[in-house]
């Protein structure tokens, strides 16, 4: 795991900005095709030149390291390199790494350059990777069978170099990994940006005016010049951002994050530059009725999984929550060596799952531990906040870090069942759809005033949920955190952002598709990046790999579920391992009282809100794109209040008792993002 980050700047020839003095090795190079900028011995990879004749600073570089530099405290390099493209073009790339170690402890270290005698003749390559090849051993032995000669003894971040060397992004197709890099190839000018296809690696690109940044972070071009102008902000993501709680790409006008399954090409001219390759495919099987040996190949499929992710350097452990899906991860770890069980006790007993996670570790018979932590919660949530550059609106981010933070003193690396709830089919909101197709104009006629919205978990809550689903803007209403009517109250009726494809006719499996290219990889997937990454450990998640995907794609979505569970196959593959009572518990989720504590100031966020959301502009240079309107926010506290049996802040009226709790988190998020945006700003004046 590791933070990354980089520029590539193309100078075209009539605008080279760079010296042209007789000693220019511009001049002097017999070939400028082949010239490759001061002599770079790859021995000597990382480390910082302070050459003047550089076209990109080290200054802009300092930026770039310290935004990532939260991602890696096991060590840090820097590559530069250049070459004159046949047009006459300079093309300048630096890359800046940040490491968290985990494989190859002393061999692994980044930015990692293969010499061009190593490389099939095609040229210098160097990358920097953010990620894991899990099956890197086997591809290996396969590249060594064909004649690459390794230095490393066994870095999965030089394989994938080797392998780029000998096949190109095609080499991608053969990995089960995570990832997110970018990789240089001097011979084509060109920098190769990627991600996996399921996105579990964060990658963020802006390019202006020739010149181009990426990083781990969204970082745009104007934070790396002189000029004392702020980040443009883009009002329509933002709207977004806020009503969702997260989005595709970052707020920042400028910034965009790579697609994941994506390989991006930049730097060759036009005519001689690549297209990007598309790795990625979501449910490419074709959906049948249940094989009487898919069980069996799903298990096979799993374990196999689990083992590859065990693979580590480092103490290796599992995230054990009182869910089916993690207690399966778990039993097939410990089938492949002895494993280490760890739950996070959390500070309020009606979410705490500690008990139910102790029965399926005795149940397997493996090591638990039960972490206690001591969360300092607004703290905790500027500093996840002001690392990640987003203001991600999501609740649970804060007891996904707590929980590695405290596993961090336990293990480096902890298997996770991120992604089973949606390709297995877990939400509730998946057996909705058939009642939004069903029952839509009957829903719209119910009148949603009367009924009582002070428990976000009452099934009068749900109701009013679907009635607001069916006069919204249908099924994707039942993951936003703001309904379609409270959207135009704070964001004006233009802030209509959430289309989607739904129609009446939209079917469960469409609504699973959806989640997996939307809802998992730019809100959970980017939460347990941002969580884990800041407590030093690296998540890995087994029910995403491409066989188990096939797998679970290849049966009928209504097969997954039925009237009163949902993961109907994931819970049939657990009662091989664990008893009725275990696999039969109801899904709670990873959450927290989020609602709750902003009454009663736990670790000080009702102080936060408070502070952060008071004044005429509590989003600073946020409403100068985004007309929020603060009646409305004071409004939303009022009837938050008021759910908990509370006077309202703001008014003496009776107002009706509403719970609030994600959307309040959801602003104080925008809030904390927008002010720390505005401070960079502010420190870059001075």
């Amino acid at each position: 795991m590791c933070g990354i980050g980089g520029i590539l700047r193309v100078v075209s020839p009539s605008d080279r900005a760079y010296p042209r003095d007789a000693a220019d090795p511009l001049r002097r190079a017999a070939d400028p095709w082949r010239w490759q900028g001061p002599a770079v011995d790859p021995r000597d990879v990382p480390r910082t030149r302070g050459d003047q004749a550089w076209l990109i600073p080290d200054e802009q570089l300092d930026v770039l390291d310290r935004a990532v530099a939260w991602r890696g405290p096991d060590g840090a390099g820097r590559f530069r390199h250049r070459v004159v493209r046949p047009d006459g073009a300079l093309v300048e790339v630096a890359l800046v790494h940040r490491r968290l170690a985990i494989i190859d402890l002393a061999c692994g270290g980044q930015p990692m350059v293969l010499p061009p005698a190593a490389a099939d003749s095609s040229g210098l390559l160097a990358i920097v990777f953010n990620g894991c090849i899990y099956n890197h051993r086997e591809l290996r032995r396969r590249l060594e069978a064909e004649g690459v000669r390794f230095t490393s003894d066994h870095s999965d971040t030089e394989t994938l170099l080797a392998a780029w060397g000998r096949r190109g992004p095609a080499c991608l197709n053969d990995m089960d990994a995570m990832f997110a890099f970018a990789l240089w190839d001097a011979a084509s000018a060109t920098l190769y940006l990627a991600r996996d296809r399921f996105g579990e690696k964060p990658l963020y690109v802006s390019t202006q005016a020739g010149l181009t940044v990426f990083a781990s972070v969204p970082i745009n071009p104007d934070e790396l010049s002189a000029k004392r102008s702020p980040v443009a902000i883009d009002g329509e993501r933002l709207a977004l951002w806020a009503s969702r709680g997260w989005a595709a790409h970052p707020p920042q006008e400028a910034a965009e994050s790579v697609t994941p399954g994506r390989v991006l090409a930049l730097g060759a001219p036009p005519s001689q530059s690549a297209p990007a390759v598309d790795l990625s495919a979501v449910g490419t099987a074709r959906p049948a009725r249940a094989a009487a040996n898919l069980l069996d190949q799903l298990e096979d499929a799993l374990s196999q999984s689990v083992a590859a992710r065990l693979d580590a350097d480092v103490p290796v452990g599992t995230f054990l929550s009182g869910g089916v899906d993690s207690a399966i991860i778990t039993a097939l770890a410990a089938r492949r060596a002895p494993v280490l069980a760890l739950t996070v006790r959390m500070p309020h007993s009606e979410y705490d799952e500690s008990r139910e996670a102790a029965r399926s570790a005795r149940v397997l018979g493996v090591r638990h531990e039960v972490l206690d932590c001591s969360p300092d919660a607004a703290a905790d949530l500027i500093t996840l906040i002001e690392h990640a550059r987003i203001p991600l609106g999501d609740s649970s981010l804060l007891p996904t870090y707590w929980l590695c933070r405290a596993a961090a003193a336990h293990v480096k690396v902890a298997l996770a069942g991120d992604g089973g709830d949606e390709i297995f089919m877990g939400y509730d909101r998946y057996r909705a759809v058939d009642l939004l197709r069903r029952w839509s104009r009957l829903l719209r006629l119910i009148p949603e005033r009367r009924l009582r919205r002070a428990d976000p978990r009452s099934r009068t809550e749900r109701l009013a949920r679907l009635i607001d689903a069916a006069r919204g803007d249908g099924w994707i209403e039942l993951s936003a955190i703001f309904p379609k009517n409270l959207r135009a109250a704070l964001f004006g009726p233009g802030a209509e952002m959430l289309s989607s494809p739904w129609t009446p006719s939209s079917d469960a499996d469409w609504a699973r598709r959806l989640d997996i290219v939307s809802y998992l990889r730019h809100d959970l997937l980017r939460k347990t990046d941002i969580a884990s990454m800041t407590a030093g450990v690296e998540v890995r998640c087994p029910f995403l790999s491409d066989r188990v995907k096939d797998l679970a794609f290849a049966v009928r979505a209504r097969d997954h579920f039925s009237a009163r569970e949902g993961k109907v196959l994931l819970r049939a593959l657990a009662r091989r391992f664990f008893p009725s009572e275990v696999v039969g518990r109801p899904k709670r989720g990873f959450a927290i009282p989020i609602s709750d504590w902003f009454r009663s100031d736990f670790g000080g966020l009702r102080t936060l809100l408070l502070d952060m959301l008071a004044g005429e502009k509590p989003f600073g240079s946020v409403h100068d794109v985004l007309d929020i309107d603060t009646h409305a926010v004071r409004r939303l506290l009022d009837e938050h209040w008021a759910a908990g049996g509370l006077a309202p802040l703001h008014t003496a009226r009776p107002v009706r008792p509403r719970d609030h709790g994600q959307r309040l988190f959801a602003l104080l998020s925008l809030a904390v993002w927008a002010r720390a945006m505005d401070r960079r700003r502010r420190l870059k004046e001075s």
